[in-house]
């Protein structure tokens, strides 16, 4: 029996899983994730795909076809038969062009994939904090719960029957009657989260071992620094280095090609001979002139996103940081000043249960201690809430 008790210990031990596993598993096994790193794994290909020539054109020709006799190939010397070869050459450094573009185009994914991992990550630390206040207070609420039964049945086998003694059990059993419903709603709102970060983790999650505490915030200045590491503006940068190097290549297309063409030419009763030609396009209308400037402007936009980016940041890392201090001393109050206070009222309360009017001061008591535990534990989830906020903003994938 005492093997088989610690056998199911040891497997409920096992069975919940830390945060830190959580993550882990889903940034090596998240869906959306791993369908941008086969996206990645492409651009080597496309980077030397680009260093590649077009295809040449091949072309088979018979000239000069003599109605009056067709199959007669020998009537003039305009009469051949001919293979050309047709190579566009690509000058002026464009290879190396819609090279850097294919180089840039996979910096800006992998700086959108490295974006998208710090926000998953945020988002499962949000719903283990979530997780943790309502566990928090589910456990509360079940002691609240056997508390108020206790004093309610204690308080019952020696009350009178006058009115205050009715008014006492009347409030035990409204208050019994307002924490079980909290217990349901805890309950359910649990079992949605543990959904929610079971599909984030990429995993079953049935338990999450969590244990939070409290430190005050490092200073501001110490997160405002650190605003270069954000992901999501350096997933900005990297478009604007994309719209660069697109830029370049429309620049540069306004440069015509040269086409080398080489032919020959059979004749059957006449010598054989090679042609050979060089051909160019002609930008008469200007074409490249308005993708140029529809790509100037794209540039210009992406930078201007940027720069509106990093004052964003700036404004929500201040914000936060003042809501993460904020909920630090609203802890700091709870925990030394209002619990402490409450808490000794509370103990005089109980022991000094003797009528019906005594129970429901009581019960008014467990009100007031149940609602600042509560303010407490939102107050501790809140914090750590922020204080992720501010780690994802500062690019942190832990």
């Amino acid at each position: 029996m005492r093997f088989v008790l610690l056998s199911l210990l040891c497997s409920l031990a096992l069975y919940a899983l830390s945060l830190d596993v959580l993550i882990q598993n889903a940034l090596t096994k998240n869906s959306s994730l791993e369908s941008i790193e086969h996206r990645l794994e492409s651009f080597e290909a496309a980077h030397a795909l680009s260093q590649n020539f077009s295809n040449p054109q091949l072309t088979l020709g018979i000239a000069d076809i003599q109605l009056r006799d067709i199959d007669n190939r020998s009537l003039e010397p305009m009469q051949t038969t001919s293979i050309t070869l047709a190579q566009k050459i690509p000058l002026f450094g464009k290879r190396d062009a819609l090279g850097a573009q294919t180089k840039a185009s996979q910096a800006s994914l992998q700086a959108k994939l490295d974006e998208l991992k710090v926000s998953l990550v945020e988002t499962i630390k949000q719903s283990a904090y979530s997780i943790y206040a309502n566990e928090q207070k589910l456990r509360i609420t079940e002691k609240y719960i056997q508390l108020t039964r206790q004093n309610k049945e204690l308080s019952t086998s020696y009350t009178s029957s006058d009115l205050s003694a009715h008014m006492g059990i009347m409030s035990a059993d409204l208050t019994l009657a307002q924490l079980k419903i909290k217990r349901d709603r805890l309950q359910s709102t649990l079992r949605g989260l543990y959904k929610q970060i079971s599909y984030l983790s990429a995993m079953d999650v049935e338990d999450l071992e969590l244990s939070l505490s409290i430190q005050e915030p490092l200073d501001l200045k110490s997160f405002v620094t650190q605003i270069g590491a954000n992901k999501a503006l350096q997933s900005r940068e990297a478009k604007v280095k994309e719209s660069d190097a697109t830029l370049r290549i429309k620049e540069l297309s306004s440069l015509p090609d040269p086409t080398l063409q080489v032919g020959y030419f059979h004749r059957e009763s006449f010598e054989d001979y090679l042609n050979v030609g060089i051909g160019f396009s002609l930008p008469l209308y200007g074409s490249e002139k308005e993708e140029q400037e529809i790509a100037r402007k794209l540039l210009l936009a992406s930078k201007s996103e940027v720069n509106d980016l990093e004052h964003s940041i700036l404004a929500q890392i201040e914000t936060i940081h003042a809501k993460m201090l904020s909920e630090y001393n609203t802890y700091q109050i709870i925990d030394k000043e209002s619990l402490p206070q409450i808490e000794h009222m509370f103990d005089l309360a109980t022991s000094s249960i003797k009528n019906g009017a005594e129970l429901f001061v009581y019960f008014e008591l467990l009100a007031q201690k149940l609602a600042l535990d509560e303010q407490k534990i939102d107050a501790l989830a809140s914090y750590h809430k922020n204080k992720a906020s501010l780690e994802s903003l500062t690019g942190a994938l832990k």
